[in-house]
């Protein structure tokens, strides 16, 4: 049987595609141990391993913890000698990453003998980096991939072994993006593990020539001009950049920060740029006007 290790972080992206990995599929495959990358374990410590009876009884269990029947580590740095030991010690035939904080360490991509997956929300090598669906979104797309590709020290880097599209969906948060992201991850993931334990995996490297970075967004990158957006797009990216940095924009003496996107009026249009009617702004767009509510104390 290949034994997986699953790692990930607690998120929509990670969280998705573990749930449906942990029940039973096929005999050949199983997660043997789910890795779950934090800022911190506790108050001193930097790794906790958590048996699956140790799960059911903490006193305050993750989310993760609490659908899990398979030993779950939680760590700082999978980087370390410390994280390393511990996947070894569960006999991990190949590891599955479906959202990470980092690159891994060359040390690290060997303790599995079989290589490490990674899952990466783009049409690679088009938007490697921490944040492909800010900029998908900001960009205007209504279609993104996810990609299914080798692991390599560089980022999002390794050969490409399957791609499949899903639907920006209107007004999407960015939870919700990287959860339809992660849904379409799956039936991929699935059909790449039994063609590994058939012996019949393919794959091809990436047309480096064509990457793109998706760095995180700066406080710049949320600026708007909307009468460079259309109503639709901007009302997008207003509702996705709430869960990456607050969308604003700067009128005169005034700073906006947008709480969110309300409703649209096509084709119509204002005396200027903009009206404010106490918490609410209404935006001139290039093909209507877009209402919205705007944050009355900046939380960026």
């Amino acid at each position: 049987m290949l034994r997986i290790a699953f790692i990930g972080q607690e998120n929509a992206f990670s969280k998705t595609a573990l749930a449906p990995l942990l029940l039973p599929y096929d005999p050949r495959w199983k997660i043997a141990l789910v890795v779950t990358s934090c800022e911190r374990v506790g108050t001193f410590r930097m790794h906790k391993l958590c048996m699956p009876s140790q799960g059911a009884a903490s006193s305050a269990p993750t989310p993760h913890e609490r659908i899990l029947n398979v030993p779950h580590l939680l760590t700082t740095n999978i980087n370390s000698s410390t994280a390393h030991d511990h996947i070894q010690a569960q006999r991990i035939d190949m590891a599955l990453c479906v959202g990470s904080d980092r690159l891994f360490s060359q040390e690290t991509l060997r303790i599995t003998p079989r290589g490490f997956l990674n899952v990466h929300p783009s049409a690679l090598p088009k938007l490697r980096g921490p944040c492909p669906l800010f900029w998908t979104v900001k960009n205007g797309m209504t279609l993104s991939s996810v990609t299914l590709h080798w692991m390599d020290a560089q980022e999002d880097h390794g050969p490409i072994i399957d791609m499949r599209p899903f639907k920006i969906e209107p007004r999407a948060t960015y939870e919700q993006l990287h959860r339809a992201a992660s849904e379409a991850a799956i039936p991929m993931i699935r059909d790449a593990l039994l063609r590994i334990v058939e012996n019949r995996l393919q794959s091809i490297p990436q047309e480096h020539s064509l990457a793109t970075r998706a760095r995180r967004p700066k406080y710049t990158d949320v600026q708007i001009d909307p009468m460079q957006w259309d109503i639709e797009p901007l009302a997008n990216f207003i509702t996705m950049a709430r869960g990456v940095r607050t969308a604003w924009m700067r009128a005169g003496d005034e700073t906006f920060y947008f709480e969110r996107a309300e409703r649209t009026e096509p084709l119509a249009t204002l005396p200027g740029s903009h009206v404010r009617i106490d918490d609410r702004v209404l935006l001139q767009c290039k093909d209507g006007v877009l209402h919205t509510q705007i944050q009355t104390v900046n939380n960026t």
